[in-house]
Formats: C-alpha cells, sequence, structure tokens
C-alpha cells in the first residue's frame, strides 16, 4: 500500500496543496479587501490572513528540514510577497508594511534559530533519529508565557506617556511583535500529542492578546478592541489547520539526540 510518508528529498502534495492554497486564499483576500482604508470585518480578516501567513514562513525559516540558504531565499521571497500584498491593499505608509511583515517574521525566525540551537527541529518520523525525543509543552509554560507577554504590554502603556515620542515605529513594532507571539505559540502544535485542546487555548490566547493591544495603541480602545482581536483571532484561526494538515504529512516538532548520543 502507498504511504503517505514523504520520502528524504521530497515534499509532500499536501503541504504543495497547502502552500497553493494560501496564495490563492491571499490574492483573493487581497482584492476582496482593496481599497482598506478604514478598521473594517473584512480588512481585519485580511490582515489575520497575511498575519498567518508571516507566521508559517517565520516556522518554515526557522525550524525547517531544508538547506539554510534555501531558507533564507525562501524567507526574502516571502516577506517581499506578503509585504506587497499588504501594501496593495492597505491604505498607508508603504514602508509600515513592510516593516511590520518582516519584524513578525524575522522575530519567529529568530525565536525559533534559537530552538534550532538546541537540536529542536520539524521534522518527519522516517527523518528523525530514533533517539530523538518529542517535544512536549505544558499549559503551564503557555499561560507563564502569555502573562509575561501581558505584564510587558502593562508596563509599556504606564510608561509611554512618561517617555518622550515614541511614534509610529514604535507601535509598528509592538504590533509585529503580538503578531510573531501568536506564530510562535502555534508551534505548540507541532509538538503536543493532542493538538485539540492546544488549538482551543492558542484562539483564545489570541483574542485576548488582540484584546490587549487594542488597549494600549493610540485612540479609543473600545472602537478598536474587536478590530484587533479579529485579526489575531483570524491568524490563529488560519494556523490551526495550516499546522494541523504539516501533522497529518507526519512533521513533528522532536529534539534531536546530541552528537555524542548518536556516536553512542
Amino acid at each position: 500500500m502507498p504511504s503517505d510518508e514523504p520520502t528524504t528529498g521530497t515534499t509532500n502534495p499536501r503541504i504543495l496543496w497547502l502552500v497553493l492554497a494560501h496564495v490563492v486564499v491571499g490574492l483573493m483576500g487581497a482584492f476582496v479587501a482593496y481599497p482598506c482604508r478604514s478598521p473594517t470585518l473584512r480588512t481585519g480578516v485580511f490582515l489575520g490572513l497575511v498575519f498567518s501567513q508571516t507566521s508559517l514562513l517565520g516556522i518554515w525559516g526557522g525550524l525547517g528540514s531544508g538547506p539554510w540558504w534555501k531558507r533564507v531565499v525562501g524567507v526574502i521571497v516571502g516577506v517581499g510577497y506578503l509585504g506587497t500584498l499588504l501594501s496593495f491593499s492597505i491604505y498607508g505608509p508603504v514602508s509600515a508594511n513592510y516593516f511590520v511583515v518582516s519584524l513578525s517574521t524575522l522575530l519567529i525566525v529568530g525565536v525559533l534559530l534559537v530552538f534550532r540551537f538546541f537540536r529542536v527541529q520539524v521534522c518527519t518520523a522516517i527523518n528523525a533519529p530514533a533517539a530523538a525525543c518529542r517535544m512536549q509543552f505544558t499549559v503551564r509554560q503557555l499561560l507563564v508565557l502569555t502573562f509575561v507577554v501581558a505584564c510587558l504590554m502593562s508596563l509599556g502603556k504606564r510608561l509611554a506617556p512618561h517617555l518622550m515620542d515614541v511614534g509610529q515605529p514604535f507601535y509598528m513594532t509592538l504590533i509585529g511583535l503580538v503578531f510573531a507571539t501568536i506564530g510562535t505559540l502555534s508551534v505548540w502544535l507541532l509538538g503536543a500529542r493532542h493538538p485539540i485542546l492546544p488549538s482551543l487555548i492558542l484562539i483564545v490566547v489570541a483574542a485576548g492578546v488582540g484584546f490587549c493591544l487594542a488597549q494600549f495603541l493610540p485612540g479609543p480602545p473600545g472602537d478598536m478592541a474587536s478590530f484587533w482581536m479579529t485579526i489575531t483571532s483570524v491568524e490563529a484561526l488560519s494556523l490551526v489547520p495550516s499546522l494541523l494538515v504539516v501533522r497529518s504529512c507526519g512533521y513533528r516538532l522532536v529534539r534531536l539526540p546530541s552528537r555524542r548520543q548518536e556516536e553512542r
């Protein structure tokens, strides 16, 4: 019987279909949302889709099993495409759009490269050594990380009025950090034994982070809370089925054995 597991050096067809689906949905969303001149539901959905794609791009760039130069080229091309897609539909400074896309992607890549330094990688069971152990993240660890992010945002909100005029770069950096946080947390789905509970927690956490972001950004927080919650929730809702497809192809987050263990 044929196996769904990809062989070494090949990519599972379902992964290719997933990439194609994201490209098609992203292009359709850009045309449906155009022109985005105000915070509307379609704008929020489109932004959520775009930043779910930046998260997937960052996860692949940081933990992918391909050669490093392919991942570097892929991240550069992907950031350019997503920045252009965002600038096509979002009315505003083009440089700010590219900045947020680049920052959110590179933050995820940077954090996951630290994981990779400790021999954590996303790979299939057929490619992983027998001694590899699956990475498990507990609900307590996720809640602690979420609590830390919430505390940092609250601290920043209290300190911002006492600082000099931080201007747009500070807020764009904060927005990129929020999107990157959701994308990094989504990696939990590839390490969990059962992904249903982590998926639900990720969606709830994403909505909560979007609400906190609305309280921090300038402007009436009540009017923007639903808008930012829509963006972050759609990002999580798009990441969940995408990563479940990746799981169905046999990919898992594993810790590879050390070189000493391999020599033994």
